[in-house]
């Protein structure tokens, strides 16, 4: 990628140069002393573009802006997207609600715990109710049989695809297990949040149910605008050349005043 921005760098610096020259015009570029002020923004600009095209993670990391919206949180956010459409395909649970319990666990805050104890009113620093961790708050334990069940050895509760995988697995389980339906998102939800022997026997209270309520509606809410944007978010993405291809495009016209 790097050698793509100095070749496109050499050509705005001079276009008609000889092989032998070459190397020495890549090195004024990259020391900043390119022929035109042009050449070397246009350089250093292509270099931040390259970088922030091979490291989504950095520009994705943080919790989506708008999360009542899911279509804006798979355009967002689209290893969110890729994850569910697959775990529904495989699980057969269905977008929303995978994305809604993930929304009522973590808030989609990737390193999300719970609170920390408390002795005589005072947290403990360094510790957690429970060992509940990343976007789908997967207990250690259950996360470790999700990995031997389904073979999925290098799975992460803090990567998207993994996640909204392990919900759909859950759901699953809790449907045959419990015979709730996959599509009842409220009692799915009251499985999953106090498991499915608390569920059994009934140990789940008001606010419990309160949560699950919440949960439904927001299941509701983002599989309807979820069926809304489907089409378009099947639609082909350009591949990371064409990105490329398409930020210094836009980047060459203004610093060439409109191409012209």
């Amino acid at each position: 990628m790097l050698l793509l921005c100095v070749t496109v760098a050499l050509g705005a610096a001079a276009p008609s140069a000889v092989e032998a020259r070459r190397s020495a015009t890549v090195r004024r570029v990259v020391r900043g002393k390119g022929k035109t002020g042009r050449c070397r923004k246009l350089f250093r600009a292509c270099v931040l573009a390259a970088a922030m095209l091979a490291t989504p993670g950095m520009a994705k990391a943080q919790v989506p802006q708008d999360v009542n919206n899911v279509c804006s949180i798979f355009r967002e956010q689209p290893a969110f997207y890729e994850g569910a459409v697959a775990s529904e395909k495989k699980w057969g649970v269905p977008v929303g609600t995978q994305l809604s319990i993930i929304r009522h666990e973590s808030g989609f805050d990737k390193h999300a715990r719970p609170p920390p104890k408390k002795v005589l009113g005072v947290s403990i620093p360094f510790t957690h109710q429970s060992t509940a961790y990343g976007y789908p708050q997967a207990l250690d334990g259950t996360w470790e049989r999700y990995k031997r069940e389904t073979g999925r050895s290098g799975a992460k509760r803090t990567d998207p695809k993994d996640a909204t995988d392990f919900v759909g697995w859950y759901v699953d389980m809790t449907s045959r297990e419990l015979g709730i339906s996959k599509n009842d998102a409220y009692k799915q939800y009251l499985a999953y949040h106090v498991g499915q022997s608390g569920y059994r026997a009934g140990d789940y209270n008001s606010g419990h149910e309160a949560s699950a309520r919440r949960v439904r509606a927001t299941a509701a809410q983002y599989q309807q605008q979820y069926d809304s944007c489907a089409a378009e978010l099947a639609k082909p993405k350009p591949t990371m050349l064409q990105s490329l291809g398409n930020t210094l495009g836009g980047l060459w016209k203004r610093a060439t005043g409109g191409g012209n």
